[in-house]
Protein backbone atom coordinates (compact mmCIF):
# COMPACT_ATOMS: atom_id res chain seq x y z
CA UNK A 1 0.00 0.00 0.00
CA UNK A 2 2.79 2.25 0.86
CA UNK A 3 3.97 1.45 -2.46
CA UNK A 4 1.11 1.86 -4.65
CA UNK A 5 0.76 5.56 -2.69
CA UNK A 6 4.59 6.63 -2.97
CA UNK A 7 4.23 5.92 -7.23
CA UNK A 8 0.56 7.66 -7.27
CA UNK A 9 2.44 10.55 -5.46
CA UNK A 10 5.50 10.62 -7.94
CA UNK A 11 3.37 10.47 -10.81
CA UNK A 12 0.95 13.58 -9.94
CA UNK A 13 4.08 15.21 -9.11
CA UNK A 14 6.39 14.67 -12.57
CA UNK A 15 2.78 15.42 -13.98
CA UNK A 16 2.81 18.80 -12.27
CA UNK A 17 6.25 19.55 -12.98
CA UNK A 18 6.04 18.72 -16.60
CA UNK A 19 2.98 20.66 -17.18
CA UNK A 20 3.83 23.66 -15.62
CA UNK A 21 7.15 23.87 -17.67
CA UNK A 22 5.19 23.15 -21.34
CA UNK A 23 2.16 25.16 -20.54
CA UNK A 24 4.94 28.55 -19.09
CA UNK A 25 6.22 28.05 -22.79
CA UNK A 26 5.48 31.04 -24.45
CA UNK A 27 6.07 33.28 -27.80
CA UNK A 28 9.60 33.74 -25.77
CA UNK A 29 10.45 30.59 -25.23
CA UNK A 30 10.17 28.59 -28.62
CA UNK A 31 11.96 28.04 -32.26
CA UNK A 32 9.58 28.03 -35.26
CA UNK A 33 9.59 26.10 -38.40
CA UNK A 34 8.46 27.81 -41.28
CA UNK A 35 7.06 26.77 -45.05
CA UNK A 36 7.12 28.30 -48.19
CA UNK A 37 3.54 27.88 -49.65
CA UNK A 38 4.57 28.74 -52.84
CA UNK A 39 2.70 30.73 -55.32
CA UNK A 40 0.11 29.85 -58.51
CA UNK A 41 2.79 29.88 -60.94
CA UNK A 42 3.72 33.93 -60.66
CA UNK A 43 6.33 35.59 -58.57
CA UNK A 44 4.48 36.84 -55.41
CA UNK A 45 1.96 35.49 -52.87
CA UNK A 46 0.89 36.48 -49.75
CA UNK A 47 -1.21 34.72 -46.79
CA UNK A 48 -4.31 36.65 -45.49
CA UNK A 49 -5.64 34.46 -43.12
CA UNK A 50 -5.48 30.84 -40.75
CA UNK A 51 -7.84 28.03 -39.30
CA UNK A 52 -7.86 25.73 -36.65
CA UNK A 53 -7.23 23.47 -39.28
CA UNK A 54 -4.25 24.76 -40.79
CA UNK A 55 -6.17 25.76 -43.71
CA UNK A 56 -4.34 29.48 -45.43
CA UNK A 57 -5.97 31.54 -47.64
CA UNK A 58 -4.60 34.38 -48.90
CA UNK A 59 -3.64 35.82 -52.66
CA UNK A 60 -0.93 34.82 -55.92
CA UNK A 61 0.31 35.95 -58.82
CA UNK A 62 -0.39 32.97 -61.55
CA UNK A 63 2.40 34.58 -64.03
CA UNK A 64 4.75 36.89 -63.40
CA UNK A 65 2.77 39.89 -63.89
CA UNK A 66 -0.48 38.34 -64.10
CA UNK A 67 -3.86 39.23 -62.38
CA UNK A 68 -3.48 38.18 -58.76
CA UNK A 69 -6.04 35.08 -57.92
CA UNK A 70 -7.47 33.74 -54.62
CA UNK A 71 -6.09 30.87 -53.38
CA UNK A 72 -6.53 28.19 -50.48
CA UNK A 73 -3.49 26.11 -49.42
CA UNK A 74 -3.97 22.77 -47.53
CA UNK A 75 -2.46 19.64 -47.37
CA UNK A 76 0.82 20.77 -48.82
CA UNK A 77 -0.58 22.11 -51.74
CA UNK A 78 -1.92 25.80 -52.89
CA UNK A 79 -5.46 25.72 -55.15
CA UNK A 80 -6.47 28.53 -57.27
CA UNK A 81 -10.21 29.78 -56.02
CA UNK A 82 -10.43 31.52 -59.44
CA UNK A 83 -12.61 34.54 -59.88
CA UNK A 84 -16.01 35.83 -59.78
CA UNK A 85 -16.56 37.00 -63.53
CA UNK A 86 -13.61 39.14 -63.33
CA UNK A 87 -10.06 38.46 -63.41
CA UNK A 88 -8.91 39.18 -59.93
CA UNK A 89 -9.52 37.89 -56.85
CA UNK A 90 -8.35 38.08 -53.35
CA UNK A 91 -9.27 35.72 -50.20
CA UNK A 92 -9.40 37.58 -46.66
CA UNK A 93 -10.57 35.03 -44.46
CA UNK A 94 -11.59 31.69 -43.70
CA UNK A 95 -13.57 29.95 -40.88
CA UNK A 96 -13.37 26.30 -39.43
CA UNK A 97 -15.75 25.11 -41.69
CA UNK A 98 -13.85 25.52 -44.59
CA UNK A 99 -15.76 29.10 -45.93
CA UNK A 100 -13.58 31.83 -47.14
CA UNK A 101 -14.37 34.98 -48.07
CA UNK A 102 -12.72 37.88 -49.99
CA UNK A 103 -13.40 40.14 -53.40
CA UNK A 104 -13.30 39.51 -56.69
CA UNK A 105 -13.03 42.58 -59.37
CA UNK A 106 -11.07 45.61 -59.32
CA UNK A 107 -9.37 47.01 -56.45
CA UNK A 108 -10.52 49.98 -55.09
CA UNK A 109 -13.45 50.77 -57.95
CA UNK A 110 -15.33 47.75 -58.71
CA UNK A 111 -15.12 44.95 -56.77
CA UNK A 112 -18.16 42.18 -55.23
CA UNK A 113 -17.95 41.34 -51.68
CA UNK A 114 -18.29 36.57 -51.75
CA UNK A 115 -18.42 33.50 -49.67
CA UNK A 116 -17.07 30.65 -51.40
CA UNK A 117 -17.97 27.01 -50.19
CA UNK A 118 -17.07 24.18 -52.23
CA UNK A 119 -15.73 25.16 -54.87
CA UNK A 120 -18.35 27.93 -55.70
CA UNK A 121 -18.29 32.11 -55.60
CA UNK A 122 -21.54 33.39 -54.03
CA UNK A 123 -22.04 37.03 -53.93
CA UNK A 124 -22.61 38.64 -50.87
CA UNK A 125 -25.94 40.72 -51.24
CA UNK A 126 -25.48 44.12 -52.54
CA UNK A 127 -23.71 45.51 -55.77
CA UNK A 128 -20.34 47.16 -56.60
CA UNK A 129 -17.32 48.28 -54.72
CA UNK A 130 -18.07 45.38 -51.57
CA UNK A 131 -15.60 43.67 -49.66
CA UNK A 132 -16.20 40.64 -46.90
CA UNK A 133 -13.24 41.01 -44.67
CA UNK A 134 -14.12 38.23 -42.07
CA UNK A 135 -15.80 35.15 -41.45
CA UNK A 136 -16.61 33.24 -38.47
CA UNK A 137 -18.06 29.71 -37.75
CA UNK A 138 -21.99 30.36 -37.41
CA UNK A 139 -21.11 31.65 -41.34
CA UNK A 140 -21.50 35.38 -40.16
CA UNK A 141 -19.70 37.70 -42.65
CA UNK A 142 -17.82 41.63 -42.38
CA UNK A 143 -16.86 43.80 -44.23
CA UNK A 144 -17.75 46.85 -46.01
CA UNK A 145 -19.78 48.08 -49.37
CA UNK A 146 -20.78 51.50 -50.98
CA UNK A 147 -23.67 52.69 -49.51
CA UNK A 148 -24.00 55.59 -51.56
CA UNK A 149 -22.71 58.53 -49.61
CA UNK A 150 -19.76 56.58 -47.89
CA UNK A 151 -18.03 53.30 -47.27
CA UNK A 152 -20.41 51.41 -44.58
CA UNK A 153 -19.21 48.39 -42.32
CA UNK A 154 -21.54 45.38 -42.63
CA UNK A 155 -22.85 42.44 -40.93
CA UNK A 156 -23.95 39.45 -43.13
CA UNK A 157 -25.93 36.69 -41.82
CA UNK A 158 -27.96 33.62 -43.80
CA UNK A 159 -28.84 36.33 -46.33
CA UNK A 160 -29.66 39.08 -44.61
CA UNK A 161 -27.51 42.17 -44.15
CA UNK A 162 -27.09 44.81 -41.97
CA UNK A 163 -25.31 48.51 -41.87
CA UNK A 164 -23.94 49.03 -39.13
CA UNK A 165 -23.34 52.60 -39.54
CA UNK A 166 -20.50 55.14 -38.28
CA UNK A 167 -19.58 57.02 -35.28
CA UNK A 168 -21.34 59.73 -36.74
CA UNK A 169 -18.98 60.70 -39.85
CA UNK A 170 -18.92 59.60 -43.42
CA UNK A 171 -17.33 56.20 -43.56
CA UNK A 172 -16.48 52.83 -41.31
CA UNK A 173 -15.05 49.23 -42.30
CA UNK A 174 -15.25 46.14 -40.51
CA UNK A 175 -12.19 44.27 -40.25
CA UNK A 176 -12.65 40.82 -37.93
CA UNK A 177 -15.86 39.18 -36.22
CA UNK A 178 -15.68 36.67 -33.28
CA UNK A 179 -17.83 33.89 -32.88
CA UNK A 180 -20.08 35.98 -30.36
CA UNK A 181 -20.90 37.96 -33.34
CA UNK A 182 -18.98 40.53 -32.15
CA UNK A 183 -17.24 43.03 -34.86
CA UNK A 184 -14.48 45.61 -34.81
CA UNK A 185 -13.36 47.47 -37.11
CA UNK A 186 -12.96 51.74 -37.94
CA UNK A 187 -15.31 54.69 -37.90
CA UNK A 188 -15.65 57.88 -38.70
CA UNK A 189 -16.66 60.49 -35.95
CA UNK A 190 -18.44 63.69 -36.93
CA UNK A 191 -15.31 65.42 -36.69
CA UNK A 192 -13.39 63.80 -39.86
CA UNK A 193 -11.61 61.77 -36.98
CA UNK A 194 -11.47 58.12 -37.46
CA UNK A 195 -11.73 55.99 -34.20
CA UNK A 196 -11.98 52.33 -33.31
CA UNK A 197 -15.32 50.40 -32.83
CA UNK A 198 -16.65 47.48 -31.34
CA UNK A 199 -20.24 46.62 -32.45
CA UNK A 200 -22.20 44.17 -30.10
CA UNK A 201 -26.14 43.56 -29.22
CA UNK A 202 -26.94 46.14 -32.63
CA UNK A 203 -24.97 49.21 -31.23
CA UNK A 204 -21.59 50.84 -32.52
CA UNK A 205 -19.34 51.69 -29.24
CA UNK A 206 -16.35 54.23 -29.91
CA UNK A 207 -13.65 52.60 -28.11
CA UNK A 208 -11.55 55.92 -28.17
CA UNK A 209 -7.81 56.58 -29.06
CA UNK A 210 -6.32 57.55 -26.21
CA UNK A 211 -6.00 61.33 -27.29
CA UNK A 212 -4.29 60.32 -30.68
CA UNK A 213 -6.07 61.50 -34.03
CA UNK A 214 -7.16 58.47 -36.08
CA UNK A 215 -7.49 54.71 -34.95
CA UNK A 216 -8.94 51.63 -35.88
CA UNK A 217 -9.37 47.80 -34.83
CA UNK A 218 -8.12 45.08 -36.26
CA UNK A 219 -8.93 42.00 -34.94
CA UNK A 220 -11.29 40.69 -31.81
CA UNK A 221 -10.89 36.96 -30.27
CA UNK A 222 -13.09 35.04 -28.15
CA UNK A 223 -12.08 36.25 -25.38
CA UNK A 224 -13.41 39.84 -26.05
CA UNK A 225 -9.46 41.15 -26.51
CA UNK A 226 -9.35 43.25 -29.38
CA UNK A 227 -5.97 45.39 -31.17
CA UNK A 228 -5.59 47.85 -33.49
CA UNK A 229 -3.63 51.18 -34.01
CA UNK A 230 -3.84 54.75 -33.19
CA UNK A 231 -1.90 57.56 -34.36
CA UNK A 232 -0.96 61.26 -34.79
CA UNK A 233 -2.60 63.36 -37.19
CA UNK A 234 0.31 62.76 -39.63
CA UNK A 235 -0.28 58.78 -39.37
CA UNK A 236 3.81 58.49 -39.03
CA UNK A 237 2.99 57.59 -35.17
CA UNK A 238 1.46 55.02 -34.43
CA UNK A 239 0.75 52.99 -31.48
CA UNK A 240 -0.57 49.12 -31.30
CA UNK A 241 -2.90 49.23 -28.43
CA UNK A 242 -4.79 46.07 -26.72
CA UNK A 243 -8.34 46.81 -25.55
CA UNK A 244 -9.67 44.78 -22.88
CA UNK A 245 -12.41 44.89 -20.07
CA UNK A 246 -13.35 48.11 -21.51
CA UNK A 247 -10.04 49.54 -21.14
CA UNK A 248 -7.33 50.83 -23.55
CA UNK A 249 -3.71 49.68 -23.42
CA UNK A 250 -0.85 51.19 -25.19
CA UNK A 251 1.90 48.26 -26.04
CA UNK A 252 4.55 49.46 -28.52
CA UNK A 253 5.02 52.68 -30.32
CA UNK A 254 6.83 53.64 -33.58
CA UNK A 255 5.31 52.91 -36.92
CA UNK A 256 3.87 49.72 -36.30
CA UNK A 257 -0.06 47.62 -37.13
CA UNK A 258 -0.98 44.77 -35.38
CA UNK A 259 -3.32 42.48 -37.85
CA UNK A 260 -4.35 39.77 -35.51
CA UNK A 261 -5.10 38.29 -31.69
CA UNK A 262 -5.29 34.65 -30.76
CA UNK A 263 -7.31 33.15 -27.71
CA UNK A 264 -4.21 33.06 -25.56
CA UNK A 265 -3.42 36.64 -26.42
CA UNK A 266 -0.47 36.23 -28.91
CA UNK A 267 -0.91 39.65 -31.18
CA UNK A 268 0.82 39.13 -34.89
CA UNK A 269 1.34 42.33 -37.19
CA UNK A 270 4.39 44.42 -38.62
CA UNK A 271 6.59 47.72 -38.27
CA UNK A 272 9.04 49.56 -39.93
CA UNK A 273 12.74 48.79 -38.09
CA UNK A 274 14.81 51.57 -39.90
CA UNK A 275 12.12 51.95 -42.85
CA UNK A 276 12.08 48.43 -43.43
CA UNK A 277 9.05 46.68 -43.25
CA UNK A 278 9.58 43.72 -40.13
CA UNK A 279 7.02 40.94 -38.95
CA UNK A 280 6.51 41.23 -35.34
CA UNK A 281 4.59 39.22 -32.68
CA UNK A 282 3.36 40.27 -29.31
CA UNK A 283 2.75 38.20 -26.03
CA UNK A 284 2.34 39.85 -22.42
CA UNK A 285 3.33 43.34 -23.43
CA UNK A 286 6.71 41.92 -24.65
CA UNK A 287 7.07 42.44 -28.37
CA UNK A 288 9.93 40.51 -30.89
CA UNK A 289 10.76 40.64 -33.97
CA UNK A 290 9.57 37.11 -35.54
CA UNK A 291 12.63 36.91 -37.62
CA UNK A 292 14.50 36.38 -34.40
CA UNK A 293 12.99 32.68 -34.46
CA UNK A 294 13.63 31.42 -37.36
CA UNK A 295 17.29 29.80 -37.78
CA UNK A 296 19.54 32.34 -39.37
CA UNK A 297 20.67 30.19 -42.41
CA UNK A 298 16.45 29.88 -43.25
CA UNK A 299 16.93 32.27 -46.25
CA UNK A 300 13.91 34.15 -45.19
CA UNK A 301 13.27 38.09 -44.36
CA UNK A 302 9.58 38.15 -42.88
CA UNK A 303 8.15 41.31 -43.54
CA UNK A 304 4.69 41.38 -42.16
CA UNK A 305 2.35 38.40 -40.08
CA UNK A 306 -1.49 38.94 -40.65
CA UNK A 307 -2.87 36.11 -38.94
CA UNK A 308 -2.18 33.82 -35.88
CA UNK A 309 -4.40 30.87 -34.71
CA UNK A 310 -4.79 28.84 -31.42
CA UNK A 311 -2.19 26.44 -31.83
CA UNK A 312 -0.15 29.51 -32.30
CA UNK A 313 0.85 28.99 -36.16
CA UNK A 314 1.36 32.50 -37.92
CA UNK A 315 1.05 33.21 -41.60
CA UNK A 316 2.07 36.24 -44.17
CA UNK A 317 4.69 37.48 -46.36
CA UNK A 318 8.02 37.49 -46.39
CA UNK A 319 11.11 37.47 -48.70
CA UNK A 320 13.11 34.46 -49.82
CA UNK A 321 15.27 33.78 -53.12
CA UNK A 322 14.64 37.41 -53.97
CA UNK A 323 10.13 37.16 -53.99
CA UNK A 324 7.59 37.60 -51.68
CA UNK A 325 6.03 34.52 -50.79
CA UNK A 326 3.40 33.60 -48.25
CA UNK A 327 4.91 31.45 -45.37
CA UNK A 328 3.61 29.04 -42.35
CA UNK A 329 5.34 29.25 -39.21
CA UNK A 330 4.63 26.50 -36.74
CA UNK A 331 6.20 26.37 -33.19
CA UNK A 332 8.77 23.91 -32.19
CA UNK A 333 9.75 23.38 -28.58
CA UNK A 334 12.98 23.77 -27.30
CA UNK A 335 14.86 20.56 -26.46
CA UNK A 336 14.75 21.31 -23.40
CA UNK A 337 10.90 21.32 -23.32
CA UNK A 338 10.98 18.23 -24.80
CA UNK A 339 13.11 16.72 -22.67
CA UNK A 340 11.64 17.10 -19.46
CA UNK A 341 9.06 15.98 -21.11
CA UNK A 342 9.95 13.22 -22.13
CA UNK A 343 11.67 12.72 -18.37
CA UNK A 344 7.80 13.15 -17.26
CA UNK A 345 6.63 10.61 -19.57
CA UNK A 346 9.06 7.73 -18.77
CA UNK A 347 8.32 8.55 -14.77
CA UNK A 348 5.12 7.52 -15.29
CA UNK A 349 5.69 4.57 -17.49
CA UNK A 350 8.22 3.53 -14.66
CA UNK A 351 6.03 4.45 -11.65
CA UNK A 352 2.93 2.35 -13.22
CA UNK A 353 5.44 -0.37 -13.51
CA UNK A 354 5.99 -0.18 -9.95
CA UNK A 355 2.43 -0.48 -9.23
CA UNK A 356 1.79 -3.32 -11.29
CA UNK A 357 4.11 -5.41 -9.27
Amino acid sequence: MKKLTFSLISIISILLITISFVGSATADSYNYSIIDLGTLGGNYSMAWDINERGQIVGVSTNHAGSPQHAFIWENGTMYDLGTSATHSSEALGINNLRQVVGYSGDMPASTYAYIWENGTFSPILGGETWKSMAVNNDSEVVGDFWSGTGSHAFFWSQGNLTDLGTLGGRDSYANDINNDGQVVGGADIASGERHPFLWKNGTMIDLGTLGMHHGYATAINSEGQIVGRVSDISGTTAYLFLWENGVMTILGGGDISPWDINNPGQIVGYYFLDGVETAFTSYKGQLYDLNSFLNPNSGWYLMDATAINNRGQIVGKGIINGEEHAFLMTRVAEPATILLLALGLVGIAVNRREIQK
